[in-house]
């Protein structure tokens, strides 16, 4: 992996803290921030498990509607297979 060093200014208070919290993770100041970083981005653009539930079935939803009562999907993807679609 490549690094690239960056230089980030906090007010004295909010660093003695992070100084504080990564002592007591028994992990560099860099590490905490990379993490705190990472997970805040990662939250920001994964959705959750429940959110891309939630999205599937309303899609089900809209999708059930429009599907004959009689649809045998396992049937249908057999078949795709079958002949390479």
């Amino acid at each position: 992996m490549n690094w690239i060093a960056t230089n980030i200014r906090f007010p004295k208070d909010e660093y003695m803290e992070l100084k504080m919290i990564s002592a007591k993770k028994r992990e560099s100041l860099s590490s905490l921030v990379r993490g705190a970083v990472k997970k805040t981005i990662l939250k920001k653009t994964r959705p959750s498990p429940k959110e891309i539930m939630a999205k599937l079935d309303k899609i089900s939803k809209i999708i059930g509607k429009s599907v004959p009562k009689d649809w045998d999907t396992v049937k249908v993807i057999r078949e795709m297979r079958r002949h390479g679609s």
